[in-house]
C-alpha cells in the first residue's frame, strides 16, 4: 500500500512539472516522465536493468522531441489529421513499444493500451479546456494512462482493505 502512495506522490510531481516545463521548445518533459516510469518499474521489480532505464529515458527523451517536431507540422483546416492529432498517436506507440522492447510485456496487449491511452488522452484535452484546474491537463491523463496500461496487475482473488 505504501508503494503505491509513493508511486502515486512521484506521479503527481512528474505531472506538475511536465506542465511547468510543456513547450514546443522543451524536450525535459520526455526526461521527467522517463524517470517516473523507471521509478514505477524499479518499485514493481526486484531486477533493475540500469543500462535499460538509461536506454528507456534517453528513449522517452527522443520520442517527446519526435512529438513536438510533428506538433509543429501544418496539418490541412478540417482534415482527418486534424482531428486524430498524429503527435499523440505516434508518441503512443512509439513510448509503447518502447517498453515492450526493453521490458517485456505490458499490463494490457499494446493495440490495447495504445487505444486507450489516446482515448483518455482525448477525454483529458476536453476537461483541460473547459475545467480550468491547475494540476490535471492531457498530457497528465496520457501519463497516467501509459503508467496504468503499463504496470497495472489486477489482484486474483479477494481482496479487502
Amino acid at each position: 500500500m505504501l508503494s503505491w502512495v509513493l508511486r502515486m506522490i512521484v506521479f503527481l510531481a512528474g505531472a506538475a512539472l511536465c506542465r511547468r516545463y510543456l513547450g514546443p521548445d522543451l524536450w525535459i518533459v520526455g526526461l521527467i516522465f522517463g524517470a517516473v516510469a523507471v521509478f514505477w518499474h524499479a518499485t514493481l521489480n526486484t531486477v533493475r536493468p540500469w543500462r535499460r532505464y538509461v536506454v528507456y529515458v534517453a528513449g522517452s527523451v527522443l520520442i517527446y522531441s519526435f512529438v513536438l517536431f510533428l506538433v509543429r507540422l501544418r496539418y490541412p483546416p478540417g482534415s482527418f489529421w486534424e482531428y486524430v492529432y498524429v503527435p499523440v498517436v505516434a508518441g503512443t506507440l512509439l513510448m509503447v513499444l518502447l517498453y515492450r522492447g526493453l521490458f517485456g510485456p505490458l499490463a494490457v496487449p499494446v493495440w490495447a493500451a495504445a487505444v486507450i491511452i489516446y482515448g483518455v488522452w482525448y477525454f483529458g484535452g476536453f476537461l483541460d479546456s473547459g475545467a480550468g484546474f491547475s494540476m490535471i491537463n492531457s498530457m497528465s491523463f496520457w501519463q497516467a494512462a501509459y503508467l496504468l496500461c503499463v504496470f497495472w496487475k489486477p489482484v486474483k482473488g479477494p481482496r479487502f482493505l
